[in-house]
């Protein structure tokens, strides 16, 4: 494992390293690898101990990566990238999930022909890495398996993994050194992601209003029930030092829980005016549509020139319509659960 730096000198650096050449202005890889690396440097501050700055706002790595990525790169918009969009893949920086056809090191962020990734899609990392795949034209991994590669989500050959692989038991990180589940917190894969993507939903979730912390606990119980989360709880906490009226929520590190942290941001509707917020929430989330139907909305909406990351449509039969939820880490990401035809 590369040795371990001053995170803030390598943020500095990250961040100085997005300003593309003149002669690669226009490189669709070169800025989506630069994009890349800060996720990297993100991704480690986020890991490091809870008891800094970073621990005091856990869902908000996410959204400091979404916000400087997104400004840097002129909201979304400055460097357009057109149908090139799949060139932000071939990275596969190590925040989310990085797929290597053959084993090499892929904190290494050089373009290689035999690596790709991006945000994770679903609970099923090898899914996720074919479709990486498809987008980007590589050949899918033979034999693939999912590992811990020193705390990153890496899919690769299942033969010559290298010694610091472990094999990935379950679809998220491990719980923090010591922690343990509380007694009687239902675990679900399919249901917890999609309560984490709900409580940071810009349509109609968790960030599409100005929750106060009795509204905002409210909603959380509500999600809770609704996705069959059994013996989860929630909890309030003060944001300190305030930083606006709004309550935000988030699962923390070790989950059964979700916390609502009181006056911890200003408006959230206060978006950019690149993200498809409306769009999506007139025409999916306040209709009734089938998964295809929806997908269809989602691509019109984005279009081809905003750098996203791709729309994850899963199916679920259970449901008579489409949901969506729209959220902004690293970039803006779509996810869909509906059925095949909707029930209207």
């Amino acid at each position: 494992m590369p040795e371990k730096t001053n995170l803030a000198d390598e943020l500095f650096r990250a961040v100085e390293s997005i300003k593309p050449d003149a002669a690669a202005r226009d490189h669709a890889w070169y800025i989506g690898r630069r994009e890349s690396g800060m996720q990297k440097v993100l991704a480690r501050a986020g890991s490091e101990s809870r008891a800094g700055a970073w621990a005091s706002k856990p869902r908000r790595r996410a959204v400091l990566a979404g916000g400087l990525s997104l400004a840097l790169l002129g909201g979304g918009t400055a460097y357009a990238i057109s149908n090139q969009a799949v060139d932000w893949y071939i990275a596969g920086g190590m925040d989310g999930v990085t797929c290597v056809t053959s084993w090499h090191d892929p904190f290494e962020i050089v373009q290689r022909p035999d690596q790709y990734g991006g945000a994770i899609l679903t609970t099923d990392p090898i899914a996720d890495c074919n479709r990486y795949a498809d987008l980007t034209g590589k050949a899918r991994i033979a034999d693939p398996a999912a590992v811990r590669y020193y705390g990153a989500l890496v899919v690769g050959p299942r033969a010559g993994a290298p010694a610091g692989a472990i094999p990935a038991g379950e679809w998220q990180a491990p719980l923090p050194s010591g922690a343990a589940v509380p007694a009687g917190v239902t675990r679900n894969p399919v249901a917890e992601t999609e309560l984490e993507q709900s409580l940071g939903d810009l349509v109609d979730g968790g960030n599409s209003r100005c929750w106060d912390a009795a509204s905002g606990e409210a909603f959380a119980r509500a999600e809770l029930d609704r996705l069959g989360l059994a013996g989860w709880t929630t909890r309030v906490s003060e944001q300190n030092p305030s930083e606006g009226a709004c309550a935000f929520m988030f699962v923390p590190a070790t989950p059964g829980e979700v916390v609502i942290r009181a006056h911890g941001q200003t408006d959230p509707k206060v978006t950019d005016a690149s993200l498809p917020v409306s769009a999506l929430r007139t025409r999916i989330a306040q209709q009734c549509l089938s998964l295809g139907e929806a997908e269809q909305v989602v691509r019109e909406a984005i279009g081809e020139n905003v750098h996203h990351w791709p729309t994850s449509a899963q199916l679920d039969e259970g449901a008579s319509c489409t949901r969506v939820d729209l959220v902004v880490g690293g970039s803006q990401q779509v996810f869909l659960h509906g059925p095949q035809v909707a029930r209207r």
